[in-house]
């Protein structure tokens, strides 16, 4: 079985995908709030959107390079 081990190469990678999934939490949490203000303002809602869609795409293409590398991994 192929596993990211801490202190390997991959676990700044692995860092950098959490906080990444925790920023889009938090973009998703902000989108939320503004969604349902009495009076959204729908330039920053589109804002939001955009950032959000941006970052899911960052996402993903770091998860299939990690996942890449962990299959390319020698099994231990």
């Amino acid at each position: 079985e192929n596993t990211i081990e801490a202190g390997d190469d991959e676990s700044a990678e692995v860092d950098a995908l959490r906080e990444k999934m925790q920023d889009a939490n938090d973009l998703g949490v902000e989108l939320t709030e503004e969604s349902t203000k009495t009076t959204p303002d729908s330039a920053k809602i589109t804002e939001l959107q955009n950032k959000a869609t941006e970052l899911q795409k960052s996402i993903i293409a770091d998860v299939t390079a990690l996942e890449a590398k962990v299959k390319a991994a020698p099994a231990s």
